[in-house]
């Protein structure tokens, strides 16, 4: 995986094929966490 911190309040995560966003949502949710968790519609190329 590769994360980027985009600003401040801003993480951007890129995994290849993993659940880890349901595990993120979970975490979320079950925390009452005030976070935005969602896929971009964005085409990531590997190098």
């Amino acid at each position: 995986p590769v994360v980027l911190r985009l600003n401040e309040n801003k993480w951007w995560v890129s995994l290849a094929d993993s659940d880890v966003i349901l595990f993120a949502k979970g975490l979320a949710i079950g925390n009452k966490f005030d976070v935005k968790i969602f896929e971009p519609d964005v085409d990531i190329m590997a190098i």
